[in-house]
C-alpha cells in the first residue's frame, strides 16, 4: 500500500522520473485504492496524465465507469479542523470560534475541506450562509495550507463573497457574479468530461467559472476569523430522504458552460 500511495503522490506532483522509479520496485496493480477509493487509473485521468499511464503500464485506455467505489463527501474533515473554526455534531455547520492568534495583526484565515474528495457523482454541494460575507466557496487540493484563503494559492479555486470575484490558483481575480452574503445558498458544481467549474447563487447557475479543473479536489471554504460567531453550513450530495437542492442540474447544461454575463471566466 506504501508504494501504491507514492505512486498517486508522484501522478498528483507530476514527477515523472520518480513515478518511473516506483515501477521498478516491482508489479504494481493500477486497482488498489487510495482511502477515497481512487484507483491509480482514475488518479491519472483525474490529473490528465493519460499519456504518462499509456508509457509507463502500457494500456491507453482508462476506465472511467461510475460504479468504482468512491467514497462521497458526508461533511467537514473535523481531524483536519484549524483552532479557530468549530463543527456542529454532524460535521455540516462550521462556525469561528475565535481568531486563532489574537495578538496576529494580520487578518487570520482558517480553511476547513470535507472528509472525502469530490467525484463525477455528488456533483453539486452548497453553502448556506448564516452569518458572514468574508468568505470563499469553492475547492482546493489537499496540501493547500489551512491558513491560506483559497483561490490565492497553488491549488486551489474559490468564489469570494464580499466581491463577487473568482480566483483560480493565484491568478488575478476576474469579475464572476454578485457578492453574496448572510441567507444566500452559493452551490459549487463540478463537470468531469468538460473538466470545469460553476457555482449557483441561491438555484441560478451563475455560468462557468473555471475551465481545465484537474487534480485530487475537496470541497472548501475559508472564513476570516476575526469576528467570532460567523458561520456556514453545508449540503452534499446524496442529501438524506426529504431533502432537496435548490439547483437540481441538469449539471452540464449550456448555463454551466458558458461565462456568466458579469464576468468572463476562468
Amino acid at each position: 500500500m506504501v508504494i501504491h500511495k507514492a505512486m498517486h503522490a508522484a501522478v498528483a506532483a507530476r514527477r515523472w522520473r520518480y513515478f518511473e522509479r516506483l515501477i521498478q520496485f516491482g508489479h504494481v496493480n493500477p486497482r488498489v485504492t487510495s482511502a477515497d477509493g481512487w484507483d491509480l487509473e482514475y488518479t491519472v485521468a483525474r490529473y490528465h496524465a493519460e499519456e504518462v499511464f499509456s508509457y509507463f503500464l502500457g494500456t491507453s485506455r482508462l476506465i472511467w465507469k461510475m460504479e468504482r467505489s468512491i467514497h462521497l463527501p458526508t461533511g467537514w474533515w473535523s481531524s483536519d479542523l484549524p483552532p479557530s473554526l468549530s463543527l456542529d455534531q454532524e460535521s455540516l455547520a462550521v462556525k469561528v470560534a475565535g481568531p486563532s492568534n489574537p495578538f496576529d495583526n494580520k487578518v487570520p484565515v482558517s480553511t476547513v475541506l470535507t472528509d472525502h474528495s469530490m467525484s463525477p457523482i455528488n456533483k453539486l454541494s452548497t453553502c448556506t450562509i448564516l452569518k458572514s460575507r468574508e468568505i470563499a466557496v469553492g475547492f482546493c487540493e489537499e496540501y493547500v495550507e489551512r491558513s491560506s484563503m483559497i483561490g490565492h494559492v497553488d491549488g486551489s479555486w474559490a468564489y469570494y463573497g464580499s466581491s463577487g470575484m473568482v480566483r483560480a490558483e493565484g491568478s488575478e481575480e476576474q469579475a464572476y457574479g454578485e457578492p453574496y452574503e448572510k441567507g444566500d445558498v452559493i452551490g459549487c458544481g463540478f463537470n468531469l468530461k468538460s473538466s470545469t467549474a460553476f457555482f449557483t447563487k441561491n438555484g441560478v447557475v451563475i455560468g462557468r467559472a473555471f475551465s481545465n479543473v484537474k487534480g485530487r479536489l475537496f470541497p472548501a471554504v475559508s472564513l476570516t476569523t476575526a469576528s467570532r460567531g460567523w458561520h456556514i453550513a453545508a449540503k452534499f450530495r446524496p442529501v438524506m430522504p426529504g431533502q432537496k437542492f435548490r439547483f437540481e442540474g441538469p449539471y452540464d447544461s449550456p448555463d454551466t458552460q458558458r461565462p456568466p454575463s458579469k464576468g468572463t471566466g476562468n
